[in-house]
């Protein structure tokens, strides 16, 4: 059994202090320093679903095809998105897009990164003017997340980003308070484009009154109303409106908003109004949407799971609205509503009756009010919600949504499908598509060649890769061994020792520790990983022992309080030598281990509790 020598639990102070001071030293007589040109490795690059959500689409038809927009979490850097009162952490969401061609093709593999400035940008959404598109998003400011901005980003039809620094439609302003602008929507006339959201005015005796206001955009992305215009003002604090929404049929918009019910107002092309007074068009809720096919328009309820046909000139053809006859359930968003040249395209979530989570249903409205193709897009056990669809107007259509696996864990992603004529899906296709994560390297040594052990984390699945580098850092391998997989997101923290003749990879999932074996040419040792600790385990620590192995780990013993335990592990079948024994209490995290000389070391940090991360750094010697 291993001896450990720690006394109360040593310091190791004096030996850094000594390694700091021989670099230091080192550095100071060097004349020149050799640093070499940034090396990546090579492989791991197949196009896949990326880590982290993709969620939010939103999609735009061009002359021929469509831009698909959504919010993505895929560069966060803290592992949640919170920045509130914390530090920048990272890019926290972003704004990405993929164009699509008329088949549902993705066209960018690789993603447009449309917005991805500190903090969060979210909501966006996207118009086609005849020559580009422009992206409208809310942001975070990055110097204090509680200003929250409108922005706008112009993207060419050959998914070039036009603008270096994003069109400031909105910004925040807290005198005397903050005036809340939010849910953006834009539309385009054929030339310019058209934003509107709602947000406050601020009354002298200093009440804020909501409003819907808007501007005009050039297609150079100048903003023709420097003073944005108050659309509709209420003529009080409370109860609205909320989440505009805006529509153009060649001549007139029509700006409809929800306040205790769905309410329309027409504006000519300069946002002028035409109806003295708003209309009300019947009981909608959230989240309207509002398209045109050219003459008239139609609107979507997503409480009420209705739509209202509404005359060019105001007439509300149907007050009670008309049932989209698809099933019920969580749809949160919807439903969206396209003009595919001969009927209206509606697309809606709603739980199956066999159960299992909700699917993506069409339903064709003629122009009659009356109902063609009805059925599911996407049928799945796993959820399907929030669609989106846009048509070129030939007949067919492009609906986009999230799809979360959730019972294997995996988190949100954008998928899609084209929709014919006769209402017949297309293939469901991947449209948030990315590479793996790359994270987590850690390295080791058989005295000739070097090991680069790290973690790639999506498609599903986070996967513990394994690479060699020759003496110069060069990579051996154009593709890297895979040594093991889990779930998506569940960080495994690779680590890897070499004993003389076989290297150890380790990770944790689920509370276990796995192991598996390469040879010095990367060579897999067992046909599969070896569960090495069925124990609430996290994070390993792993090193050389002789020919065999010493592994460290934080075990959680209750709530979080976490022990650092430790074994020795046969380094010829990877069978548990003596038993398992304590070497640190309290809450223990991110043990390391080293061989020096013929022992041991094992550092960690050692936390007085999860409330309080004051922390210090601790070993023991393990003979």
């Amino acid at each position: 059994m291993p001896q450990v020598i720690c006394g109360a639990a040593r310091r190791i102070c004096p030996p850094l202090a000594a390694l700091f001071a021989l670099l230091s030293a080192g550095t100071a007589q060097a004349e020149v320093a050799l640093v070499s040109e940034t090396r990546f490795l090579p492989g791991d690059d197949t196009p896949g679903t990326p880590v982290e959500e993709q969620d939010w689409a939103r999609i735009s038809a061009g002359d021929t095809g469509y831009l698909t927009v959504w919010q993505d979490v895929r560069s966060v850097l803290s592992g949640w998105v919170n920045t509130a009162y914390n530090p920048l952490t990272g890019n926290e969401t972003d704004i990405y897009a993929a164009r699509m061609d008329t088949e549902g093709n993705v066209i960018d593999t690789c993603p447009i990164v449309i917005a991805n400035e500190g903090r969060n940008q979210e909501s966006p959404k996207a118009a086609w003017n005849g020559d580009s598109w422009l992206v409208v998003y809310k942001s975070d400011r990055p110097d204090w997340y509680f200003f929250t901005d409108i922005l706008a980003r112009r993207v060419s039809a050959d998914g070039e980003v036009l603008d270096t620094e994003p069109i400031e439609i909105r910004l925040e302003n807290n005198d005397p308070a903050n005036d809340y602008g939010d849910y953006p929507s834009v539309v385009s006339d054929g030339t310019n484009w058209i934003v509107v959201w709602q947000d406050i005015t601020w009354q002298q005796n200093g009440v804020g009154w909501p409003n819907i206001s808007g501007v005009r955009i050039a297609p150079d992305g100048t903003i023709l109303d420097p003073t944005p215009k108050i659309l509709y003002q209420h003529p009080t604090y409370s109860f609205g409106p909320n989440t505009p929404d805006i529509a153009w049929n060649g001549e007139i918009f029509l700006l409809v908003w929800e306040r205790l019910g769905a309410s329309g107002k027409r504006l000519d092309a300069n946002l002028d109004p035409i109806d003295a007074s708003p209309f009300s068009i019947g009981g909608g809720s959230y989240f309207l949407r509002v398209e045109s096919n050219g003459e008239d328009f139609l609107l979507g309820s997503r409480d009420h799971r209705k739509v209202w046909r509404i005359q060019a000139d105001g007439t509300v053809l149907d007050p009670g609205g008309i049932l989209i006859p698809a099933p019920g359930g969580y749809q949160y968003r919807g439903p969206d509503i396209a003009w595919d040249g001969t009927d209206w395209v509606i697309v809606i979530s709603g739980n199956p009756g066999s159960g299992g989570g909700p699917d993506i249903w069409q339903a064709r409205l003629h122009t009659d009010g009356t109902f063609g193709t009805v059925g599911t897009i996407a049928s799945h056990p796993e959820d399907q919600y929030k669609p989106a669809v846009a048509s070129i107007g030939n007949g067919t259509s492009q609906v986009v949504w999230s799809s979360r696996q959730v019972g294997a864990g995996v988190l949100e992603n954008i998928e899609g499908a084209t929709l014919a004529a006769n209402g017949t899906a297309g293939p469901e296709v991947t449209v948030s598509l990315g590479l793996g994560r790359q994270s987590q390297v850690r390295f080791q040594t058989d005295g000739v060649h070097h090991i680069a052990v790290y973690q790639s984390e999506g498609d599903g699945e986070a996967r513990i890769l394994a690479q060699r580098l020759d003496a110069l850092g060069q990579a051996m391998e154009a593709e890297p061994v895979i040594v093991g997989t889990v779930p998506e997101s569940r960080f495994p923290s690779p680590e890897v020792a070499w004993n003389g003749t076989h290297y150890l990879v380790t990770w944790t999932l689920g509370g276990a520790v796995y192991g598996r074996r390469l040879t010095a040419d990367l060579a897999l040792v067992d046909p599969a990983p070896v569960m090495l600790f069925s124990d609430t385990a996290g994070e390993t620590g792993v090193a050389a022992l002789g020919g065999d192995f010493f592994i460290a780990y934080p075990h959680t013993y209750s709530g979080d309080q976490r022990n650092l335990k430790g074994a020795r592990i046969d380094g010829t079948d990877l069978s548990l030598i003596g038993s398992l024994m304590n070497i640190g209490s309290g809450f223990a995290l991110n043990p390391v281990a080293r061989t020096i000389g013929d022992r041991v070391l094992v550092v960690w940090e050692r936390q007085v509790n999860h409330d309080n991360n004051q922390s210090s750094v601790q070993s023991v010697w393990i003979e």
